[in-house]
């Protein structure tokens, strides 16, 4: 569903009387909602509060929404916090943001993590990022 600026701002509003009143599910709905809405207050907040409950799926989700806006560090940290917690998918997207950055031994360390975690598309590009290594390696011997 979309939702308007407006909406985004009374959703905002009762995130924070939720959050006041120590109901932090609650909270984190409406940030939620907010978020989708593109308040970046909202994504603030339930950042700050994610890291607070240990959220892992919502830190996640505010790597996303960082890298698609293009903002690489930003979603790094993001996606570190959530691999931190065991998120497989945020350990997935951090080694395909080192591979881009042509750090292959960093990719390799964090598609190890998820795989080891059970993420099964970080199996296939381990392969893929052993199988260049190896490639690489044959071509300057």
């Amino acid at each position: 569903m979309e939702y308007s600026k407006a909406d985004s701002k009374a959703f905002v509003a009762r995130a924070a009387e939720a959050q006041d009143a120590g109901n932090l599910e609650e909270a984190h709905s409406w940030y939620s909602k907010a978020a989708e809405a593109g308040n970046l207050d909202a994504m603030y907040n339930l950042g700050i509060l994610s890291e607070t409950v240990g959220s892992g799926q919502a830190m996640y989700n505010l790597g996303v929404l960082s890298a698609d806006a293009g903002d690489l560090d930003c979603a790094r940290s993001w996606y570190t916090k959530a691999a931190e917690v065991g998120n497989s998918r945020a350990m997935f997207d951090l080694g395909l943001l080192f591979v881009d950055a042509g750090n292959f031994d960093e990719a390799k360390s964090w598609f190890t993590k998820a795989v080891e975690a059970g993420n099964s598309d970080a199996k296939r590009e381990l392969a893929k990022l052993i199988s260049r290594k190896s490639w690489i390696f044959k071509l300057f011997s």
